[in-house]
């Protein structure tokens, strides 16, 4: 499918949930939840369905014709950026033609029509590693699709240049995509013939040759391939006229600036209603409302025109350097600044966010900022060109192409003229000493190579590398800082420290750490503690590359607890979901199951029970069941947060932060009571449902009686039948926990004792009804097999334990004279005091932590024993983290052989404990176990990635979520979303890999297929929202937002017997460019009993010094370099696909290729033509002769 330029049916997606709800109005689409399926056609523009995209039959959801409005306006002549999406990739290529005689009279012959079809320009190589596809001269429309049939890329970018000659304000580009893997169309063996250096996979070679013309329809034979239309709406203004609109893509530079035109408006009488998108028809919202940017890239709902702007607090720019070129001077028709894409002209309305200012423009919208508005005299980014001296600013003449690989200046690039390639000095930089601080938190003792800040040395190559691995929203100043380098050498390496312009800040070596046994890899430490210095920075390892970008900062995290509870809010049943109290408004939605206020019980179940009271509830994942067990344990852990920190989100401190003037908290806000509370009530006001009427054990879930479809729509999930499943004694103790909790907190925060003795009477009924009772919960008793999962259950004790401290620590603080008879319960239970790993089936823990965070009359021993396991337990936690090769907390393979489903929750859950152990010691080394456990999750992983959406440059895009992933699939997501993590324990899906532990995750855009390891659920969520919290405003004080004072300023006083020494290095100094101690020399390795030999050799034969690692390695680069997908680097078996070669080291040649046969080896430079000059194999698939060394 076409998405950018949007094609209709994409515009239709996007608008599908919107267009659902009930003030949808004329102009919003029908919905459309398979853009990609537009395989059958009637005309031009591509069908699936009922859905039909031809002018005629496009309707909107009142059925009148939909409104032309484009997606995009460009200027006659331009070089445009064209982005698809192949869901599945068939090889093949993409046409692109255009029609102006107005969308109803556009037929077939008039885009077939001589000099209406856009003319390929370049592939971008947008995703992914494959091959760069070369344009065809014989088909100078065609752009080929790379990557191989079945292949992992599937979002394309291609440049195109549209016709001369060719405008108006409405044109149709249809696009269209012809496969290959049926037939071969014209002209695809000379294509490959004559760039022979493209992988075999990108063709299949002997298939029956397709014969034009192809079937017009859609249907298809052995001569006929499958294809797919799609149709976008575009305005094209004549040569001279310059597009007002903000776009992503290049423009054609005007020679003059024609006045400047809104954009199309609705037909009269149609207007975008109050929270709908408005980003390509900004002046036709209803009256009363504003088409209002939402965020800085520039996307725009209609919102009551009642606010002002708020931008965020602006980000510092390093303003443009001058540069020798020939001067350009400002464009007599502007005078003041603007925001450029292309360097020369003005690309954001007047009004709009990024046009306000230069912070905004330069901070968050990360463009350039023109002092004196539109340039004139100089060529624009993407326009050709024939010298450097034409092209605007810092630009360069690129191949005939004015481009920058660092446009807006964010890598600290200087004018092309200044040298480049040298170590970049700087001599007036300000020292700073590194020298041992005494009132700073004592760090981790570290056994790791010391860094050394040595004198100003050259700077190791910044190119990026996946195999350095950092937090990669970054540490704070005081915290420890220890990256992952996965490399196979047995020896240290060295490595850097270096700002955003080169300069070296840190240096020393690695420390070997060797085989990991979680991931497989193996990997060396790279300490770098000593770096306290606010600013942005890389990791840079000598012969690898550099690690992304990180912060060294103040506080890292501000909204993610806000984000993550957020998340709750959005999985709300029962009730409707305005955008306003979203993070992103554009998952706004009706409600969904109002039946669940009189549920059914399950035939064969409680055939005598009236129907259950079950509204108010949070979906459990990324099904819409509702799971008595699995809630209770994600309820506690937030009122856990609450009870021990009672300034934890108080009333109105769930703002959204979304960037647009109408946010506002959640529904209750401003009840005086705390948010939380309020948020929890609300999602467990079906537990108290869950007891039947006949007096028995409580329903341990409800769910439809099949699975939902992947995604779905709101009606056709409400449409579900639905019912109550069978009883359990755990899905009861369940209900005494979560009623009790909600009792005690309603009681000690907001003082409304009749809500409070309403709960406290269910939690009563509970109790009563599971004690004495044994019961699992039998999904052969009353369940359709299918539509939810089981939680099952068969150890009630721990249970019971939990059950009763909930109940003993509310009737204590109810003064309830049943306090006593729960005390009992308590202390002669086999988990009394006890703590471990818990999880919503082992709850012993979360009980003994309750008893330490509420009030009550235990005796002081005791206390102090509960005390002494939970310390205890986290000691055994920060020595998972130092016995891992990456610091995922879990103790692998001693307490965990194997990754558990959801295992980022159960590493989330020790980082609350390793919080208590904080706050019962005053050890601020147990803050830096919990931040490095953060680290973990936020990219030092054997992924590479960041677990949590939205947060860090490569971060979850999807998980396994059927209403988000109606929305926005892989390209947006709400942010502050937990994913489960890699999962080898049960694998039942077709996209987790059965690889090792910590690699067994899905890929992107695999959510549909990922449920084992992409999933999100209310329980995995609760513990980010939680450790967010804690960290932002426990951890912060210490280690984060205190200056040089004293970082334990606040917190519990420290115990200093408890405190280890801080680990400094008595010779480290500050770089600067004088000369002074050399680089430390290596340590002696970490003691292991792990093999740390190199992998035994691969044939063909490899470099055995090259230190670059086990992986799929590029043809391209002549095997030298790994590709950069990470999905081909997992195994040998995906490294085949991705059309690579699997080796431990780069390859080191053992013959020439020669174009004849009678040149000699010596004649020949490898490193023309690496493709095909470094192996046998490719040397003869190019046509050549290979020679071995003798």
């Amino acid at each position: 499918m076409c998405t950018t330029p949007r094609s209709r049916n994409v515009y239709a997606y996007n608008l599908a949930y919107l267009c659902t709800q009930s003030t949808a109005g004329p102009g919003c689409p029908k919905p459309e939840y398979c853009p990609h399926c537009l395989n059958t056609n009637l005309g031009v523009c591509g069908k699936f369905g009922s859905n039909s995209y031809e002018t005629s039959t496009w309707v909107d959801t009142e059925s009148n014709p939909m409104p032309f409005t484009p997606q995009e306006t460009y200027s006659e002549g331009d070089i445009i950026m064209v982005k698809s999406y192949l869901d599945t990739h068939h090889n093949g290529h993409m046409e692109l033609k255009a029609c102006n005689k107005g969308p109803a009279n556009c037929k077939q012959e008039d885009f077939d029509a001589p000099g209406n079809e856009l003319i390929f320009i370049e592939d971008m190589v947008f995703q992914g590693n494959h091959v760069k596809m070369p344009a065809d001269s014989n088909y100078p429309g065609r752009g080929m699709y790379g990557g191989g049939q079945g292949g992992q890329t599937k979002t394309f970018v291609f440049k195109y240049k549209l016709p001369e000659g060719l405008y108006g304000d409405q044109v149709l580009l249809q696009w269209r995509y012809i496969t290959a893997n049926s037939c071969s169309p014209p002209g695809y063996e000379n294509y490959f013939s004559t760039n022979s250096y493209l992988p075999d996979s990108y063709w299949t070679r002997g298939l029956t040759e397709c014969v034009l013309p192809y079937h017009s329809d859609g249907s298809r034979d052995s001569t006929s391939p499958e294809q797919f239309w799609n149709c976008a709406e575009v305005k094209i203004l004549p040569s001279g006229s310059r597009s007002p609109t903000v776009s992503p893509k290049p423009t054609k530079s005007p020679t003059t600036a024609a006045p400047v035109s809104s954009r199309p408006s609705m037909p009269p009488g149609i207007c975008i209603a109050e929270w709908k998108d408005c980003t390509s028809d900004q002046s036709s919202c209803c009256e009363g409302f504003k088409c209002t940017q939402v965020d800085p890239t520039g996307s725009s709902l209609c919102l009551a025109d009642t606010c002002s702007w708020n931008p965020p607090p602006p980000t510092p720019s390093t303003p443009a350097p001058t540069t020798p070129k020939t001067p350009t001077t400002a464009s007599p028709h502007s005078n003041s600044g603007c925001c450029t894409i292309n360097l020369k002209t003005c690309h954001h309305e007047a009004g709009t966010f990024c046009a306000l200012s230069k912070e905004n423009c330069e901070g968050p919208c990360g463009k350039l900022w023109l002092e004196n508005g539109e340039l004139d005299g100089c060529t624009a980014m993407w326009e050709p060109c024939n010298t450097s001296d034409e092209c605007c600013q810092h630009a360069i003449c690129d191949k005939g192409w004015c481009n920058s690989d660092d446009p807006y200046l964010k890598k600290g690039s200087l004018p092309p003229t200044t040298p480049t390639l040298s170590p970049i000095i700087k001599s007036t930089r300000s020292p700073t000493t590194l020298a041992p601080e005494t009132s700073v938190p004592t760090q981790l003792p570290s056994t790791l190579a010391p860094a050394t800040a040595a004198p100003q040395v050259s700077s190791f190559p910044a190119h990026e590398s996946e195999f350095v691995r950092v937090n990669q929203l970054g540490y704070l100043k005081f915290a420890t800082k220890i990256g992952v380098v996965i490399d196979s050498s047995t020896s240290p390496l060295a490595w850097q420290i270096q700002d955003t312009s080169g300069f070296v800040m840190l240096n020393g070596v690695t420390t070997v750490y060797g085989h990991d046994d979680a991931s497989g890899d193996h990997v060396h430490h790279a300490d770098f503690s000593s770096l306290r210095e606010i600013g942005s920075y890389r990791l840079v390892v000598n012969s690898i590359g550099a690690s992304l970008i990180f912060e060294i900062a103040h506080s890292l995290y501000p909204e993610l607890p806000h984000d993550a509870m957020n998340y709750f809010y959005f999985h709300r049943m029962g009730q409707e979901i305005p955008g306003k109290h979203l993070v992103d408004a554009r998952y706004a939605r009706p409600a969904l199951h109002l039946g669940d206020s009189s549920l059914p019980p399950y035939p064969g179940w409680c055939n005598t029970c009236s129907n259950f009271d079950l509204r108010g509830s949070w979906a459990d994942a990324g099904d819409f069941g509702i799971y008595t067990v699995n809630h209770a344990i994600s309820a506690w852990t937030l009122l856990n947060l609450h009870e021990l920190f009672p300034d934890a989100f108080v009333d109105g401190e769930l703002i959204t932060h979304c960037l647009m003037c109408r946010c506002e908290d959640i529904d209750e806000s401003g009840n005086s009571f705390p948010d939380v509370l309020d948020e929890v009530d609300y999602g467990s006001r079906f537990v108290r449902g869950m007891l039947p009427s006949d007096g028995g054990l409580a329903s341990h879930k409800a769910h439809n009686h099949v699975w939902s479809a992947f995604p779905t729509t709101i009606t056709d999930e409400n449409n579900q039948q639905r019912s109550v499943m069978g009883s359990s004694t755990p899905a009861t103790y369940a209900v005494a926990r979560v009623n009790a909790h909600l009792a005690r907190l309603w009681s000690s925060r907001g003082g409304d004792t009749v809500y409070s003795s309403m709960l406290w009477d269910a939690a009563i009924d509970a109790w009563s009804r599971a004690d004495g009772t044994s019961k699992a919960y039998n999904a052969n008793e009353a369940s359709p097999g299918t539509g939810g999962g089981d939680y099952p259950d068969s150890m009630f004790d721990d249970d019971r334990y939990a059950a009763a401290c909930e109940m003993y620590l509310t009737a204590f603080a109810l003064g309830d004279q049943s306090a006593e008879t729960y005390k009992i319960a308590v202390m002669n239970s086999s988990y009394y005091k006890k703590i471990d790993q818990w999880d919503w089936a082992t709850v012993y823990g979360a009980g003994t932590l309750s008893l330490y965070a509420a009030e009550s009359d235990l005796s002081s021993t005791d206390k102090a024993s509960i005390e002494t396991n939970i310390v205890a337990f986290a000691d055994k936690i920060t020595q998972a983290v130092d016995n891992e090769g990456y610091p995922s907390n879990l103790g692998f393979p001693n307490e965990f052989s194997r990754y558990p489903w959801g295992s980022n929750s159960f590493i989330m859950n020790r980082a609350v404990v390793l919080a208590y152990a904080y706050e019962i010691t005053g050890n601020v080394s147990y803050q830096n176990y919990l931040l490095r456990s953060m680290d973990y999750i936020m990219g030092v992983n054997a992924m590479g990635i960041s677990y949590v959406t939205g947060y860090g440059k490569k971060s979850e895009t999807d998980t396994h979520d059927r209403l988000a992933w109606a929305v926005g699939q892989d390209e947006f997501w709400p942010k502050g979303w937990l994913s489960g993590g890699p999962n080898n324990e049960l694998i039942n899906d077709s996209a987790t890999p059965n690889v090792a532990a910590a690699k067994s995750y899905a890929g992107r855009g695999t959510a549909p297929q990922a449920w084992c390891s992409k999933e999100n659920t209310i329980n995995w969520n609760a513990p980010l929202a939680w450790v967010a919290w804690y960290i932002e405003n426990k951890v912060v004080p210490n280690l984060g937002d205190c200056g040089e004072e004293n970082c334990l300023s606040s917190g519990p006083t420290p115990n200093p017997t408890t405190l280890q020494p801080v680990s400094t290095n008595p010779t480290a100094v500050a770089h600067s460019n004088k000369p002074t101690l050399p680089m430390t020399s290596s340590p002696t390795m970490r003691p292991t009993s792990k093999g740390t030999s190199a992998p035994s050799s691969k044939s063909p034969s490899v470099a055995p010094n090259s230190s670059a690692g086990i992986g799929c390695y590029e043809r391209n680069t002549g095997y030298q370099q790994r590709k950069g997908d990470s999905w081909c680097n997992l195994q040998e078996t995906n490294c085949v696909a991705c059309a690579g070669l699997w080796l431990n080291y780069p390859l080191e040649r053992n013959g020439c290729c020669k174009w004849n046969p009678n040149d000699d080896c010596t004649a020949v430079d490898p490193n023309t033509n690496k493709a095909c000059f470094y192996l046998e194999k490719d040397c003869v698939s190019c046509g050549g002769v290979w020679q071995p060394f003798q």
